[in-house]
């Protein structure tokens, strides 16, 4: 979504975890301009809406910012809490996100039994706090771990890819320019 007038997106993927709440995770690469160039930005955008009346989901949810480091952390997160031992029907998870929105944002893991495991996506803006929570088994849980590890790597991999098609259209140029 970039902002950027005369801005460009290239939608690399998209994957989501659903039930009675959704979790959506879209990564992105923006070229924008600058100066007659341009350049490349990834921007992945995590999104969370509760369930509305009546089926479907809520208009408006928590929108989040991340980066491919940020995505890769978190689900390397998920997989450690699938592996922490259970004490008192409960695994101690201090996982703690934040987006590059700031603080105002932020995901917990969470586990209760049995088998429930939990992404809690929380705006901690003091007129509004919300909450959005998304319940999976253990093996869901593991699978969503997996496919935003994969799309983690899939935009770092275009980010390259990007990057070296940028440098072969600023070298071409500048041949053009040097030829007339």
């Amino acid at each position: 979504m970039c902002k950027v007038e005369g801005g460009k997106d290239y939608n690399i993927g998209n994957v989501a975890l659903t039930s009675s709440t959704l979790i959506n995770i879209s990564g992105t690469i923006e070229q924008i301009p600058s100066n007659g160039l341009f350049y490349f930005k990834e921007a992945i955008h995590l999104s969370a809406k509760g369930g509305a009346q009546g089926g479907g989901y809520e208009r408006d949810g928590i929108n989040m910012l991340l980066n491919v480091n940020e995505l890769k952390a978190l689900s390397y997160a998920m997989k450690e809490l699938i592996r922490t031992p259970i004490h008192d029907n409960t695994k101690q998870s201090d996982f703690k996100k934040i987006s590059n929105s700031g603080t105002m944002k932020k995901i917990y893991l969470g586990f209760t039994m049995p088998n429930n495991y939990y992404i809690n996506v929380r705006s901690l803006d003091k007129n509004s706090p919300k909450t959005i929570a998304i319940k999976s088994d253990k093996y869901k849980f593991l699978a969503y771990a997996d496919s935003i590890f994969l799309l983690a790597q899939e935009v770092e991999k275009s980010m390259f890819a990007f990057g070296r098609k940028k440098d072969k259209i600023i070298k071409q140029l500048e041949a053009n320019s040097g030829n007339q």
